[in-house]
Parts: C-alpha cells; structure tokens; sequence
C-alpha cells in the first residue's frame, strides 16, 4: 500500500516550470502538419489570380491535364457541380455581456459567399481558382502553368478610404457600395452634450497599418478519403480541431460525424490560423475526387497573399476635457478594411466596446463601419482591434498633453479608473470587474525609471541623439468561443490523461496545463497527457483564441479533477471501509479522520475497476467530465513604459529600455508568462516600427510580399525587456486567471509612438504614422524644420 505521495512541489501553480515540451521539439521530434505523409498520397498546388480584381470567362484545363503525372485539374466548375458550400464565416457572433454592432433600419448588411475557389471573380491577387493535383509538387507546378485562365481585368480599390467611397469599383453587386456594415455604439446625445460644455476637445485621425502573422510554420494540410465508409478525414494545423471539423464538414455538406481532424504540433497561430482557410476545403474535396490522399503544403510567398491578414483601420476620434482635465466624453469613426469577404468583425466590434480604455470617460458615441476591398481577408491576430484602440487612446492623451499644457502622467492619474469604482461599467456597456490599474502604472513608472528620464535625455543629447520615453495603459477583452469541455481519466498505473477541446499553438499547455493537475491531483506533470488534436477523441471545445485557452481550460480541469476527488473519497471509503464524510485527499492520499487508514490515487483507480459492488456511477475507469458554457469576458490590464534613442541624420531609431508592468489575476507558470509577454511585446513593437502589408494603390498588387519587403522585428533590434507582473484576483474566475498571451501586444503600438513623438518634440513634430520607418521619421523632421525634401527631389 503506498501512503505517501513522493513528487515534486515545484511544479505547482506558480512555480517557472521548464516547459516539457520543448526538448521534444527542439531536438527535432515534434510533428508539424508538414511532417506528415500518407501512402501513395498526390500533391497539390493552387493555381491563383494574378489580378486584384476580375471576371472569370472562361477556363482551358486542357493542356495541363495532358501532362503525364497530373491526375486532377479543379475548378468552381467542378466545386459547384458536387455541392461544395462556401466557407461557413459568422461575421458577428453575439455574446450578452458585450454590446452588438447593429446597422441602423434600412441599411443591408453585406452577405458574400467564400466558396473554396473563386466562382465567378477573383477579387484579390492571389485568391485561388484552380487546384491542380499531381505525382509530385514540380509537376503539380508546372501543370498550373498550362492552365489558362480568360480574365476579364476590372478596376480594383485596395486602400481603406477609397474603398469606402460611394463611387468605389464594387466588389461584389449587392448592396450599393462596399461598406459591408454601419454600426453605432453608445450614446449620441449624451455625447454631444459633453462636447459642447468641453473646454479643451483633443483630435487625432490615423490609419493603422496592416499586417499579417508570419507564423514560423507555413500552412500544410494533407487529406483523404474512404470510400468504403464515406468519411473524411484532414491533418492541418489549426486554432482548434473541432472547429475546423465543424466547418469542414459544413463546407462538404456532409454530417459532422463524417469527417475527422487530426493536428499535431502547430508553429504559431496568433489568430491567423483562428478560421477555416479555403485551401482546407479545397484539399479534402480534391482527395475524394482523385480517389487518393492529397498533399499541400503553402510556400512563404504565397502564405504572404493567402494567409488571413490584420488590422488596417481607419479612425477619426475626439476627446473632450475641462479646465482641470476631466475627460468628458469621447467620440469618432471606425472603418475596418475586411477586405474581399465580411467573414468577422471582432476586430472591428472588440475595439470599438473598449475605445474609452481603462480611464474614467462617463459617455461615448462612436461609428464602427467594415469595408470590403480588393485585399485578403482580414481578421482577429493578437489582441485583436484592442491594440488599434489603446493606440487611439493613448495618442489622444499626449495629443491634449501636448495641446493644452498638461503633464503627460498627471492627467493619466487624473483619469484612470481607481480599484474602489470597480465593478465599472464603461461608456459601450462593458464591465471591467477588478484590478489594481494605478499600482501597474505606478510600477511601471518605477521600472522604467521616468523619474530619472531628463538625464538620460541630455546624456543623449550631448551625443547627438534624440531621446525620447512614452507610456501606454491598457486593457484587454478575452472572450472567445463560449463553450468547452474536459475529460479526465486516471489510471492506475498513475498516469492520467486530459482530454480538452484547446490546441497549443506553442504557448506551453502541455506544461501549465498539466501543473494545474499536479496542484489538484498531486499527479507529477510528467504523467499528465494532454489529448486535444484527435476529434474522433475530443468531443467539444473552442480552440486557442482570444485568451480563451488557460481561462476556460482551467475551470473544466478544475471542476472535472474536483469530481474525480469526490468519487474518489467514495472508493476510498469502501477500501478503509469508513464513511465517505471522513474522508480527506491530500499529496495524492485519501485517508480517513481519526484513523490511521489511507490509498493512494492510483489505488482508489485500480479499485475502480475491479471492485464488484460499486454503484453504478463509481465503476469503470476513475474518469470525470465537465463541460461549461461561458459568456463572462476577462480584462487583463497593464502599463507599458518606453524609450527610443533616434539619429536625426539619418532618422535611425534604437529601442534602448522597454518596461512592461502587466496583471494576469494568478500567473500558474511565471516564466511561461514571462515568454508570452516577451513574444506578444515583440509582435507589437513589429508593427509600430517595421511591418507593413502595401498593396499598390493602382494595380492591386501586393509589394510587401516576401522578407525582403515585408520587415519582421530581429533579436537585434530589441533590448531584454523589464517585465513584471502584478497577480490582483479575477473577480468573474474561480481561481482569479486572467489571459497573459495578449497584453504585450496591447500596449505597444501606443506607447511606441508616444516615445517617438517624445523624441522629436523639439522639432514640433506631434505624430507619425506606423510604422514609423526611420524615412518617416527622418520627413517628420524634415517637414517640421521647413528644410527641402532631399529624397523626394533626388
């Protein structure tokens, strides 16, 4: 009998746990989408549109079906004439505790279908409207090069403010114009009413640059199908495996218990794996066609036309103050470039519900408009529309600091939310329920030493740099599929295995996950397994997105292993042969009060299954469920703190200090906390300085699609940040988490800017467009000393 649990205490909540995971993957032994191939499987390769918008009259496969080795060339032609639906997009998904973008009587909303090739019109380069499958990827290659396609080139609108313009080229017939939706939020009147008693009004108008994921592992999907049971089965990495078989199985217009999905390890999502890709649809269509497996497997150029793309809005807003700096109301325009479908608008909906941020802004009226254009798809990525908006915010303050002579820090003070008014609801209904804001700012004033700024400032000066230090608060809205569930198994031999509806993407779930099982269960993390690609397994479950991972995984965890301990203490009982109401479970041991009497956990599973006179619902394995449904949003929250050194002869910029002060409610692993912040910082200070999706306004192409044109962040060109984090409870968590994998983002395209405008605030200079390049920067200076514009006259 072993009455003691011998484990290690280290790996509880709490504890910097090495990830487990990584010696697998480092070492060359994960198993990505790639890296699977099925016998006698064809290749597939995607013949795409070279124009950003045009008709399709006709299309000549002839000559590629010639080819020996090409066993398929497919079209819409074909897609139509078997059925295929399009892409099951939802672009508005209602939740109660967040306000709906409705568009006001009489507007209709635009409905477009995204079939998996394009049917009749391409309307962005790129967009599939062929697949050929062959023998091998090279003859796959070449057979798309035989196919010819009669376009019938249209005008074509890429840019954000032209696309909205009544007399844009239309991309699809109806409705009217390409405005896709007319949404207001908050209150007009009252908002109005602010303004007119205002004594200062701040202005700012912006574009937000568009971007895309780049994550390290290019798309790859493989596929088949089995005639003999009619079902299909796709390997492809993805935000979640049962969504993707959900949608699949709608886009085959098959029953869902038709198709399975299968999913590995995955190189990073960020929200551009969040959605079902046409390609998806397109390869498991083409493998029951062929009568073979089929392979495809997207190459860096084309995942930079294909991949869902981000961000890219437009935005006109006002802030309202008094004399003492009160801020009064806030107002303004949203425009979100959705581009060629409507196929979601929580960019543009999470955005707009926290515009007013964490500050204390008693009534807002916003427009929150989506437009179509001749571009890819946009769609939620990292904090999704959360960072335009903290951005627009932030601006603002240092625009009316700078405007109307306030301190940058005192009129934050002034106006940021304190802990006492929380539960607080916000100008568009959302209610922010606890937290400690001042203390993160404070903290992030300390570590980023703001107090000492104005000598290191004429330090820098006295070398002929620019120095210049910004702040940012933020808050963030986690909330996501609704719904998920866990089932726990625990087996006699000690292991136990958790079977949940969440996918990591590379966050470490299969190390904090499973210390949440240590801390319940007293089970060493090396014995936990996590089942969650397989969902002829995995029953129900949301995926990884919008912070939903750690926050809705822990709480099914939590109330599964809470009744695997009451099921538990019931075997227990009838092995010490003691009454159910003395027993305790504590290090992995049920013992009996008052008695010298205790089994281990994998005794009490053993007996689970070999005791004969168990109640029904104690036999079999000692396994539990719990399967929620939860609509309650989180709001992790924090303050950033930067300073840039820049060259003003050349208009180089060096990060030289980046503090970051963020609250995540209980952080189960730290230094896996610590890692996420560090990578979301990194995407978000990407975005400020260096990426950039352009397409030319003229023709449509895109001209940042490779790594020559499209500039990712380098290890180089980041300092080691000051991270830290604050742990106030989650009032709406059972065990007070709130999501870290997105606060870093956050905060960073605002609090960039400010440090650059800091920086040139002796040349007069009050903003600068993202991403700021060092030629913006170097023309903000030019234009503020009325000196001639050397480069544009070269």
């Amino acid at each position: 009998m072993n009455t003691s649990a011998e484990k290690p205490r280290n790996q509880r909540i709490g504890q910097p746990v090495r990830r487990k995971e990584d010696l697998r993957l480092i070492t060359g032994k994960g198993r990505f989408s790639d890296d699977v191939n099925w016998p006698n499987q064809a290749y597939a390769v995607f013949l795409r549109s070279p124009h950003a918008h045009a008709r399709i009259s006709a299309i000549d496969t002839r000559a590629a079906l010639a080819i020996p080795g090409v066993l398929a060339v497919l079209t819409s032609k074909e897609l139509l004439a078997d059925g295929l639906k399009p892409l099951p997009h939802v672009p508005d998904s209602a939740n109660p505790h967040e306000p709906n973008l409705v568009s006001p009587p009489g507007f209709k909303e635009m409905i477009a279908p995204h079939y998996p090739l394009a049917v009749d019109k391409a309307r962005y380069v790129g967009e599939a409207v062929a697949i050929v499958i062959a023998e091998s990827v090279n003859l796959a290659k070449d057979a798309t090069e035989a196919v010819e396609v009669d376009y019938d080139v249209l005008p074509s609108v890429t840019a954000t403010p032209a696309a909205a313009q009544p007399g844009a080229p239309k991309l699809w017939d109806s409705p009217d114009s390409n405005i896709s939706i007319d949404a207001e939020v908050g209150d007009k009147a009252a908002t109005e009413a602010a303004f007119a008693r205002a004594r200062h009004i701040a202005q700012f108008e912006t574009q937000v640059n568009r971007v895309t994921g780049v994550p390290m592992e290019p798309r790859a999907a493989v596929a088949q199908y089995d005639a003999a049971t009619h079902r299909y089965t796709l390997h492809a990495g993805s935000g979640g495996a049962v969504r993707l078989k959900e949608d699949l199985a709608k886009i085959l217009d098959v029953p869902a218990q038709d198709v399975r999905v299968l999913m590995d390890d995955i190189g990073g999502n960020f929200g551009t794996r969040g959605m079902i890709y046409p390609e998806f649809g397109a390869v498991t269509w083409a493998a029951r066609r062929v009568g073979r497996p089929v392979k495809w497997t997207c190459e860096r150029s084309e995942a930079f036309l294909s991949d869902y793309q981000a961000r890219d809005l437009v935005v006109t807003a006002e802030l309202a103050l008094d004399g003492e700096g009160n801020f009064l109301a806030m107002r303004g325009s949203n425009l979100s470039n959705v581009g060629s479908v409507p196929s979601n608008y929580g960019q543009l909906k999470k955005g707009v519900e926290i515009m007013t941020s964490l500050y204390r802004v008693p009534c807002a009226y916003f427009k929150a408009r989506g437009v179509v254009s001749n571009t890819m798809i946009t769609r939620p990525y990292r904090s999704s529309g959360r960072p335009e908006v903290m951005y627009i915010m932030e601006r603002l303050i240092d625009i009316a600091a700078l405007d109307f002579g306030f301190d940058r820090q005192a009129l934050r003070r002034r106006n940021l939310l304190k802990s006492h008014e929380l539960p607080y609801t916000n100008a568009f209904g959302m209610v922010y329920d606890s937290g400690d804001y001042h203390d993160a700012m404070e903290k992030a004033f300390t570590l980023g030493d703001w107090a000492g700024f104005p000598k290191r400032r004429a330090e820098a000066k006295s070398r002929g740099k620019l120095r210049g230090i910004g702040t940012a608060n933020y808050v963030d809205t986690a909330t996501g599929v609704p719904r998920e569930r866990a089932e726990i198994t625990v087996h006699d031999d000690g292991r136990v295995d958790v079977v949940l509806g969440i996918v990591s993407n590379g966050q470490g779930h299969e190390t904090s996950f499973a210390q949440l099982i240590n801390e319940w269960l007293d089970v060493s993390i090396e014995k936990v397994r996590l089942i969650v690609g397989d969902t002829d397994i995995v029953q129900v479950g949301g995926g990884t997105h919008s912070g939903r991972g750690l926050r809705l995984g822990s709480i099914v965890m939590w109330n599964a292993s809470n009744k695997i301990i009451e099921k538990g203490k019931r075997i227990a009982a009838r092995l010490m042969e003691c009454d159910p109401s003395v027993v305790q479970y504590s290090r992995g041991i049920f013992t009996a009060q008052g008695a010298e009497l205790s089994r281990s956990l994998t005794e009490v599973a053993a007996a689970a299954q070999r005791l004969p006179d168990l109640p029904e619902d104690l036999r079999g394995p000692l396994a539990a469920f719990s399967d929620e449904t939860i609509h309650i949003p989180s709001f992790p929250y924090g303050c950033h703190v930067v300073e840039v050194e820049i060259d003003p002869a050349l208009g180089t910029l060096e990060i030289v200090k980046y503090s970051a002060v963020d609250d995540v409610g209980l952080a189960v692993n730290p230094m896996i906390v610590h890692g996420q912040v560090h990578g979301a910082i990194a995407q978000g200070v990407g975005q400020a300085l260096w990426e950039n999706i352009h397409y030319d306004p003229a023709s449509g192409q895109l001209l940042s699609g490779s790594f020559m044109d499209y500039a990712m962040p380098r290890a180089d060109q980041l300092p080691s940040f000051m991270a830290e984090f604050t742990e106030i409870p989650c009032t709406t968590h059972p065990l007070g988490i709130r999501p870290g994998g997105e606060g870093g983002t956050t905060p960073a395209l605002g609090v960039m800017i400010n440090a650059v405008v800091d920086a040139l605030s002796e040349f007069g200079v009050k903003h600068v467009e993202m991403p700021a390049t060092p030629e913006r920067i170097w023309r903000a200076m030019q234009a503020s000393k009325n000196l001639p514009d050397v480069a544009a006259n070269a």
